[in-house]
């Protein structure tokens, strides 16, 4: 596996071509700007959202944050979805949390999404560990 470093240099990269094409169609981003683990968008209606690169799924990234949106952004590893899997009651007590699992390398998709919170709320706890995985799946596992 990479190191580190490289690891969240990617991925932030990655993230930056991420947050500027999703907002192509909208034009809802004011102003973007680079911190230490991220980007932080500015919104035109005045809202943030705070997108924090994580090697490791871990809310400690979060802590301190105040934005309206929150992002965390992982590698699609084992790893990060056994994570989620054993954090879940946490992550989806996150009213605001949506966690990007990122493989910008994969033949496949790149990226897939959810969001704990609503997705707990409409998904069947026997099922969840089930259903993650197929999510992962769409998505080639960062080496």
């Amino acid at each position: 596996m990479e190191n580190g470093k490289k690891q969240v240099d990617a991925l932030k990269e990655w993230l930056s071509y991420y947050i500027k094409n999703r907002d192509m169609h909208l034009r809802r981003i004011e102003r973007l700007r680079e911190t230490e683990n991220g980007f932080e968008a500015c919104l035109k209606d005045r809202q943030r959202e705070a997108y924090v690169v994580s090697i490791e799924l871990n809310t400690g990234a979060l802590s301190g944050l105040s934005a309206e949106r929150l992002f965390l952004v992982v590698p699609n590893t084992q790893k990060n979805l056994g994570l989620l899997i054993e954090k879940w009651r946490e992550l989806a007590s996150i009213k605001n949390l949506t966690i990007i699992f990122v493989n910008p390398r994969s033949s496949l998709e790149t990226r897939w999404l959810i969001n704990p919170y609503v997705h707990s709320r409409v998904c069947d706890d026997k099922a969840l560990a089930q259903g993650l995985k197929a999510m992962f799946e769409t998505v080639e596992a960062w080496r």
